[in-house]
């Protein structure tokens, strides 16, 4: 089965806030990085179940997946849950930022 894949609004803001992080230092690599991590997150549409189950999941009875992107001290986590035929992407977050609170995943 093929998914859409969908940025929640919260998603969409925080990929822009990574992005210009990133483009403050070096606006080419800001570039690249930003078209091959949403080729990697639009990859989600097939398969994404091949991602393990985040450990926030217990604590909002809510089955949500997280995708991982980047090496060492540059990686971002994804959050995302597949509905019907979607994968919505809820939250992105940097490795070196701190767990995210359930309530961030229910709002997105």
């Amino acid at each position: 089965m093929i998914y859409r894949v969908v940025f929640q609004p919260r998603a969409l803001q925080q990929l822009e806030e990574q992005y210009q992080h990133i483009a403050k230092q070096n606006p080419s690599a800001a570039a690249n990085w930003f078209n091959r991590f949403v080729t990697s997150l639009e990859s989600l549409s097939q398969m994404p179940e091949r991602c393990a189950i985040a450990r926030e999941s217990e604590l909002i009875g809510k089955e949500i997946r997280l995708f991982l992107f980047g090496k060492r001290a540059g990686t971002r986590r994804a959050y995302f849950v597949v509905e019907a035929d979607a994968v919505r992407i809820l939250a992105i977050r940097h490795s070196a930022q701190s767990d995210i609170a359930p309530e961030d995943l229910l709002n997105g």
